[in-house]
């Protein structure tokens, strides 16, 4: 992943590629309290915060070119939070049916 960083505390400037690690640290505190903030849930958060580096380390590996890290995160963490919640739904609905099978 070629990164191009636009935050002021990271030690990369606009016009500097970082490394995927150096990217890694300096978005993984705001990512955690931003998936903390919207779950409520700090276990849930740390799980998704680390499953969003994940996929950062994937893409790394894959080549994939990423201006504005930055959104790239929160759009990755938004949508890896919409499947947890798509998830958690589909199986409580499973649950719920076989709930009323076994106890009709």
């Amino acid at each position: 992943m070629t990164v191009i960083v636009n935050r002021k505390n990271s030690s990369c400037n606009q016009s500097e590629c970082c490394d995927i690690n150096e990217v890694i640290t300096a978005y993984y505190k705001e990512l955690k309290g931003y998936l903390i903030n919207q779950t409520k849930d700090v276990a849930l958060a740390e799980e998704l915060v680390q499953e969003v580096m994940l996929k950062a380390a994937v893409a790394h590996q894959n080549g994939t070119d990423v201006k504005n890290i930055r959104a790239w995160f929160y759009q990755v963490a938004r949508t890896t939070l919409a499947d947890h919640f798509r998830q958690v739904k589909k199986e409580a609905e499973i649950l719920s049916a076989s709930y009323k099978l076994f106890n009709s």
